[in-house]
Formats: C-alpha cells, structure tokens, sequence
C-alpha cells in the first residue's frame, strides 16, 4: 500500500482492504501513519462483515436485533409451522436450547449456499450412504421448513442475519459495480465459506483484486483450495 500507492501520491481511498476482523486495519493504520509522518487520508477498511452488508444493503436500511430475538423468532416460526416440534416444550424457555440449535445450523448453511432441494430430497442422502430413519427424516424436513420461512422474514422485514446475508451478498456480487476502486486487497484470509469464495470469485474476476494468504499450500488444503 505504501509503496504502491502512498509513494506515488495516488488517492487511498480507492482502495478497500478487507480483514476478517476490524482490528488488523487499526494496527495498519498505525504502520502508514509511522511511515507517513504526517497527514494522509487512509485506504477504505472493512471487516468481511462489514463488505457483505454492504453489498447487501445497497442504500436499503437493514435492521438488527439481538440473538435471542433471533431465536424468540424461530420458535414462533416453529408454532407456526413446525408445531411436532415443541412437543413437550411449548414453553420458549423450555425450546430455547433447541432454537440456538436450529438457529446455529440455519445460519452454517447459509454460510456454505447449501441448498434447500439438496437437503430436503431425503432419497438424495440415500444415494450418499445415509440411512435416514423415518423420524429423523420428519424433523429435517421440519428444519427446511423453518429456514425457508425464517429466509422469508428476514427479507420482508429487512433484518440482519449474518448466515443470511452472506448468501444474499454471493448472489448480488453479481450487479455490483466495482469500478470505484482501484484496488480489492482481501487481506490474510485461512478459511473462506462457500458463499465468500463466490464472492471473492467474482471480484477477482471483474476487478483488479489481490488475494494476500499467510502459509503454505502445501500444508493447509484450505489456502490451497
């Protein structure tokens, strides 16, 4: 960043930096101003959180709610569509457990685009060895339910859900447009969800984009992937 651009007297701000915290981008901030000595306008940082939502948001206001409203709304999701599962916990304090549960594995399937015909076609986990026994097969078919109408709320309603909007955002890449920045640094990632690979994907496709990995691909199938 410096000698690329600093160096030459190019504008920062037209160059985003991703981390997958907020933190790096304060000790980043401290290095170039060391180097710097003096007033200089900083690159663009964000958290991958933070890219996402933005891709996301697209000048809409999204709301956010706590965890446990998240969860207050799975279980009214639940008596709403899935009542077989609040057998014997009616109570949302008794399904409370459940519903960190169910939230929990709505939001990692999400995160990693699996998809809602794969996972509701039980004939599908045959064919991979599973033999799924008949209740088992009820209560899956219970959860996708649930995730296709908790999906609907959070889009009717425009709250934020992070599972949720990572797949919204690997879908709307698509029609973004990249062309206000010179560069896209993703910086320092190990593990990449399904759904930040096809984001990555797209911007290094459709922009001048850097990828800076820390490790050996030879050792960790992660980076190498």
């Amino acid at each position: 960043v410096h000698s690329h651009y600093l160096l030459k007297g190019k504008d920062l701000r037209s160059v985003a930096l991703i981390f997958g915290g907020q933190r790096p981008a304060l000790f980043l901030k401290r290095s170039l101003a060391k180097k710097v000595k003096g007033v200089f306008y900083p690159p663009t940082f964000f958290s991958i959180d933070q890219w996402m939502e933005r891709i996301v948001s697209n000048e809409q206001r999204l709301k956010r709610i706590s965890q446990l409203d998240h969860y207050y709304l799975i279980y009214q999701l639940a008596q709403s569509h899935a009542p077989q599962l609040l057998k014997g916990k009616e109570r949302f304090c008794s399904f409370l457990p459940w519903a960190k549960e169910i939230h929990a594995l709505i939001e990692q399937l999400d995160l990693e685009l699996t998809s809602q015909d794969i996972l509701s076609n039980l004939k599908a986990q045959a064919q991979i060895g599973f033999d799924i026994p008949l209740d088992i097969g009820q209560l899956l078919e219970s959860l996708f339910v649930l995730r296709k109408e908790y999906h609907r709320h959070l889009e009717e309603q425009k709250i934020v859900s992070r599972g949720f909007q990572y797949m919204q955002a690997s879908q709307m890449i698509q029609q973004q447009d990249l062309s206000q920045w010179q560069e896209i640094i993703f910086c320092n990632f190990f593990y990449l969800h399904r759904s930040e690979m096809k984001m990555v994907e797209h911007c290094y496709k459709q922009a001048n984009t850097t990828m800076m990995m820390q490790g050996d691909e030879r050792r960790w199938p992660a980076l190498k992937r």
